[in-house]
């Protein structure tokens, strides 16, 4: 049996994989640099086994999920993705439908450090954090930079981000 079409894209019994379907990025799932994208399971989809997400045409990232936060992205921008269905044996579908999503314009940062957190782990942090969650403006980003910060409660509210940096940790304290 030949095949015809792009390498890899039909299976041995001749059956194209299904692309994903339904991709979304629910609007608060959007930040500056982030966007959490969705989508569902294609039909008659035995045996995917991972996603692969696209930006602008793209590889960004590979996920046995029906999810993917595509990061470090420029702020205020319109990007686009796309994603295919993949198989352990490397058969791939065709890429979905695209999807453009804009991120939002950056806002203000404000740097818990800069407002008295330590995040050495045995301060006390909640204060210094609650006053930049407070302090904060609409659209704004308080960032949580690597350590660890012992707090016992929170008050978020919203239209803003809370970034917990790689190496940060929000130790809750009984």
């Amino acid at each position: 049996v030949a095949l015809v079409g792009p390498p890899r894209v039909r299976a041995a019994t001749g059956k194209a994989l299904p692309a994903p379907v339904n991709l979304s990025a629910p609007p608060l799932a959007r930040t500056a640099t982030t966007v959490l994208l969705l989508w569902d399971r294609p039909g008659e989809a035995e045996a995917i086994t991972s996603y692969q997400v696209f930006s602008e045409g793209k590889l960004v990232g590979e996920t046995d999920r029906q999810a993917f936060t595509a990061r470090h992205l420029k702020p205020g921008t319109l990007h686009h993705f796309s994603v295919r269905s993949r198989r352990a044996t490397g058969v791939s579908s065709v890429l979905s439908e695209a999807l453009a999503v804009a991120t939002k314009a950056a806002g203000p940062v404000v740097n818990v450090r800069d407002l008295g957190a330590r995040g050495d782990g045995v301060t006390k942090d909640t204060a210094a954090i609650q006053k930049a969650l407070d302090e904060c403006p609409a659209g704004g980003t308080v960032l949580v930079p690597a350590g660890v910060y012992a707090v016992d409660h929170l008050d978020l509210r919203s239209d803003l981000t809370l970034e917990i940096s790689v190496g940060a940790t929000l130790q809750f304290l009984p």
